[in-house]
């Protein structure tokens, strides 16, 4: 009699914990994939701007169309790249050691897989997104997707600096000391 309560008893245990296992393994699927998309979402949190983010060029006959009419219309061809083939240069300039790298590794597992590390001279105060005339849209995205790991990232067009590396590039981070 002694063994058969044990064994309903370690009956009773496994199963307890096999319905706890899947449900804590329910939730953790529910919130595992929580990265922003450039291609969704508004930049009303970014100071500054209240317009939505553009839709990427082939995503236009993927979505069902909108009953009310508030969806944005789409950028014109070529307008707004994927992550995945903008390059984005992440500058060190005066942050702790190894920041660059630290920053570019959330860019990749957020989709911006050509993104790259360096160093740059100077002192620099705070996270700054630069780009180029044409990479507006793309920074006001990498900017919302910055602001969700790092605070106060702002965004200029690289004509206001007066580095070359920064002006060269399409898009890059200058990563300053706090």
């Amino acid at each position: 009699m002694k063994e058969v309560f044990l064994a309903v008893l370690v009956f009773v245990a496994l199963g307890s914990g096999t319905l706890l296992f899947l449900e804590y393994r329910r939730e953790a699927e529910k919130t595992s994939d929580v990265r922003p998309s450039i291609s969704e979402g508004t930049l009303s949190s970014i100071p500054g701007s209240s317009e939505s983010v553009p839709r990427l060029a082939e995503e236009e006959g993927d979505s069902a169309s909108d009953e009310e009419g508030d969806s944005p219309p789409p950028p014109p061809p070529g307008k707004l790249e994927d992550a995945e083939t903008l390059p984005v240069l992440v500058l060190n300039g005066g942050a702790a050691g190894g920041s660059a790298g630290k920053m570019v590794s959330y860019l990749k597992t957020n989709g911006y897989v050509k993104a790259q590390a360096g160093n740059i001279d100077g002192s620099h105060r705070g996270t700054v997104v630069y780009f180029s005339s044409e990479r507006e849209s793309e920074a006001k995205a990498l900017q919302l997707i910055l602001l969700k790991q790092y605070s106060g990232v702002t965004a200029k067009p690289a004509a206001e600096s007066s580095l070359p590396e920064i002006r060269s590039a399409s898009l890059s981070v200058v990563m300053g000391s706090q």
